[in-house]
């Protein structure tokens, strides 16, 4: 009997060379992870979501915290650009995650309690954004992370803006990333150009990079404000031709600029489809904060257009530009209006007759009525001229005299295309 050929053995992979191949697996998850932060810290969009995505689906990402912060670096991305829905999915899998862990309370979570509130920002509710805020900022300090701690602080200058408060958080330790320092400048922009001052705010916004949408937003509105078409026109063309230009929250931002740009020729039927075309946007990921951001001249249009014929954001839209004006109110009138109130007035020198208001809100004419004789009384007048002239001296409503959100402008009865 011969003898046979040896049995070949099975292969196996020495302990430490198997050590070696998980280390650099979760090294390259790692290296992914926090290029991508490191990414979105830079304003890097489309950058960030690729490297995270990478790192989150390869097998050295599988440990419980560094999922979780994935999920929530993520999530933050896309509420920075408005991607709400896809945000709130990705918090709600991190925060399971957590659950399952018991790391609830971990500083790993500090990103999707920022994530969501800034969704609540951008949705217009300021006390779920507030909570979440809260509980991001003391993970933050738990850990020590100054960036975190900043991103923290530029939301909270957003939730100010939105509820018309001027925020008391202090600065946070270290330098800003460029993200946070682009939001803030938008920020300080903002107020200045909502103060009724729109040179201060060009002169914020001076020395920026072109590149930020927040920061072409606010640019181009303050040129708006001056009257410098061909400006504004400028920072819509760069604000559209941005690497982040499909987002959500970005495509708003030029919509809304496009009608403003449209309304100064006077109103046409393209100015209310460019406004409409925001709000179906708007309505599908629940956005109400840009609206607020570009101010009363954008939220009286919307209300002209008549809100009954509109997605439902557009009445939360409304909503929140009444309660953020209510502090108004209270310094020039002994008793302040009621939303219904502030609605009427904003659209009085539209020249809508009672019926027609009626129609739009469907109630009765009596109701319309009442709501006038109310108004009137509250203001101290007896006539509509009285009413417009008192509550623009107010501050209440602004002198309709832009071409766009005028009665000479097209929102008159004889004109209304929406």
């Amino acid at each position: 009997m011969g003898v046979g050929r040896p049995l070949l053995a099975p292969a196996i992979e020495p302990a430490g060379e198997s050590a070696r191949r998980a280390d650099a697996e979760r090294l390259a998850s790692v290296a992914l992870i926090s290029g991508g932060r490191a990414h979105f810290l830079a304003g890097n969009i489309g950058g960030a979501r690729d490297r995270l995505r990478r790192g989150l689906a390869r097998e050295g990402a599988r440990e419980p915290l560094s999922r979780i912060r994935t999920l929530g670096a993520l999530a933050l991305l896309d509420a920075w650009v408005g991607e709400t829905t896809r945000a709130t999915e990705l918090t709600g899998q991190a925060r399971a995650e957590a659950q399952v862990s018991g790391a609830l309370t971990h500083p790993a979570t500090a990103d999707a309690h920022l994530a969501d509130a800034l969704v609540a920002v951008s949705r217009g509710d300021p006390s779920v954004a507030e909570r979440e805020l809260r509980a991001a900022a003391l993970r933050a300090t738990v850990d020590d992370r100054s960036q975190t701690a900043w991103i923290a602080y530029a939301i909270g200058r957003e939730l100010g803006s939105v509820m018309d408060e001027e925020p008391t958080a202090p600065l946070p330790s270290g330098s800003p990333p460029p993200i946070v320092v682009e939001a803030l400048v938008a920020s300080r922009a903002r107020r200045a150009r909502r103060n009724g001052d729109p040179a201060a705010a060009l002169a914020v916004l001076a020395d920026r990079s072109p590149a930020a949408s927040a920061v072409l937003f606010e640019r181009g509105l303050a040129c708006l404000a001056l009257g410098r078409s061909a400006d504004a026109r400028e920072a819509l063309r760069l604000h559209s031709g941005l690497p982040d230009s499909g987002e959500p929250l970005h495509r708003i931002r030029s919509l809304v600029l496009a009608t403003s740009l449209s309304a100064m020729r006077g109103r046409t039927p393209r100015t209310d489809d460019l406004l409409v075309q925001a709000l179906r946007i708007a309505d599908e990921y629940g956005l109400v904060s840009v609206f607020l951001d570009a101010g009363p001249d954008t939220t009286s249009r919307i209300l002209g257009l008549g809100l009954p014929s509109l997605p439902p954001v557009a009445t939360q839209v409304i909503r929140c530009a009444s309660t953020a004006a209510r502090a108004a109110d209270g310094a020039g009138l002994a008793e302040p209006l009621t939303d219904r109130e502030r609605e009427l007035l904003v659209l009085l020198p539209t020249g809508f007759t009672n019926t027609q208001l009626a129609d739009r809100y469907f109630v009765s004419v009596n109701t319309i009525k009442s709501h006038m004789a109310h108004l009137y009384r509250k203001l101290e007048v007896s006539t509509r001229s009285g009413a417009i002239e008192r509550a623009t001296l107010l501050g209440l409503i602004r002198p309709w005299s832009d071409g766009g959100t005028s009665a000479e402008g097209g929102f008159g009865p004889g004109r209304r295309t929406g």
